[in-house]
């Protein structure tokens, strides 16, 4: 089941209830009416496929096991990034450390799982603004295009962190998504 949510981008975050649409075509008085159904269901319809992933996917214990599958580390993770992804595969890594580069994150880990993170909690806590929205550029500029990546902290938010600094956070992403 979480194979096959992650091939759908469906990799956290979900929702209180998976909804799964089956679809087929139809026609009448036509010798090649095969060919016009749809593969992926052997040429039937695929309500009863999507009846059946429904009901697997929303059982508790399913879903309570695909939440298990994240990950939160603050520090320097870099050696642990192949096993995360080929040995435990991990859906989610939550705040995946500051004191990882983003392009290493963005090589290593871009687009297997989805990314929070991972601006420096000392440079929002004492960097300028300009250098926490750059920092925050950077990220998105080497993470976003890989997918399912939320731009945030790397750690924690240190009191006395000016709101500034997390406003610098969404400047960035808003001047990253906007288009050209």
């Amino acid at each position: 089941m979480g194979d096959f949510l992650r091939m759908i981008g469906l990799a956290g975050d979900f929702a209180p209830l998976v909804l799964v649409l089956g679809h087929g075509s139809g026609s009448r008085n036509n010798p090649h009416l095969s060919a016009y159904d749809c593969g992926a269901c052997s040429g039937r319809h695929g309500g009863p496929n999507a009846r059946a992933l429904v009901a697997m996917a929303n059982r508790p214990e399913v879903r309570a096991r695909l939440a298990g599958r994240g990950l939160h580390m603050c520090g320097q993770s870099t050696h642990l990034h192949q096993v995360l992804v080929e040995d435990l595969r991990i859906s989610s890594f939550d705040l995946f450390g500051y004191m990882v580069e983003p392009a290493v994150a963005a090589r290593n880990l871009g687009g297997k799982m989805q990314l929070w993170g991972n601006i420096s909690p000392m440079l929002m806590l004492d960097g300028t603004v300009a250098q926490v929205k750059q920092a925050a550029l950077e990220a998105l500029e080497a993470l976003a295009p890989c997918g399912g990546f939320r731009l945030g902290d790397g750690a924690n938010v240190c009191p006395g962190t000016p709101i500034e600094s997390l406003a610098a956070l969404t400047e960035a992403a808003e001047e990253y998504g906007a288009p050209s």
